[in-house]
């Protein structure tokens, strides 16, 4: 099958299969930090003093590394308890954020989506909807957001952050590049700006996942989107297939 795609479309196939490995390299990432990740030291260790002075004589506590690296080296870091209300809200906050503006977008979609104009203005909320999501990921970046006790469900660290960005990134390149695509194909389905949201709410859960459970909630809601997105256009015989 895979020698067949490339005999006919050997541009399209190299990119998703390149698509593919990269997808594959990430999982097992994701899979090892879940399954090999040691807990971190609980925060309040670093704040006391040995308990024997070091040989050098010093008798103060040990220096905190998360005072002394980051973008933000000037205050102190955003430790975040997510057995708190607050500390959970602020933890998922950029998911929250993209479901909102999918909830809204649902509203635009099912009262406007007849005409062209009507479709440009799905794409343009979808496009403030990742704007302000990745807002929101660069705010919590910025204050070094972490989480103090066990290892929850979800993480908070500069491997989400980063996965957060590239996810919204290509989102918003398909966005802009789905303009002209859907006109010229005469696909008037706005609908396909809510799966396209949907399904990159399931790629940030994935990276945010600190628990196999998570993960697949993450991997189902991406592949459920994802599949109506490749038969979205009913009048082609490959998307049906």
């Amino acid at each position: 099958m895979l020698v067949g795609a490339f005999r006919t479309y050997p541009v399209a196939t190299a990119i998703a299969t390149t698509g593919v490995i990269v997808a594959a390299m990430y999982l097992l990432r994701a899979l090892q930090r879940v399954i090999y990740n040691k807990l971190d030291k609980h925060p309040v260790d670093r704040d006391l003093s040995p308990a024997v002075p070091a040989p050098h004589g010093a008798r103060g506590p040990a220096p905190d590394r998360h005072r002394e690296t980051g973008p933000a080296a000037g205050g102190d870091p955003m430790i975040l308890d997510l057995t708190t209300t607050a500390g959970l809200l602020l933890g998922l906050l950029p998911e929250i954020i993209l479901t909102a503006w999918a909830m809204i977008l649902l509203g635009v979609v099912a009262w406007r989506h007849r005409t062209r104009t009507d479709l440009r203005i799905a794409g343009w909320i979808t496009l403030a909807a990742l704007a302000s999501t990745a807002l929101a990921v660069w705010w919590l970046w910025w204050n070094r957001a972490g989480i103090e006790g066990l290892t929850p469900m979800i993480a908070v660290d500069d491997f989400r952050f980063t996965a957060d960005w590239l996810f919204l990134g290509a989102a918003a390149l398909t966005v802009l590049l789905s303009f002209a695509y859907l006109e010229r194909e005469e696909l008037l389905v706005p609908e396909y700006y809510v799966l396209l949201v949907f399904a990159t709410l399931g790629m940030m859960v994935m990276a945010g996942g600190g628990d196999l459970i998570v993960i697949f909630l993450g991997l189902e809601l991406m592949s459920v989107s994802v599949y109506v997105l490749a038969g979205i256009d009913r009048r082609n015989a490959r998307a049906a297939e």
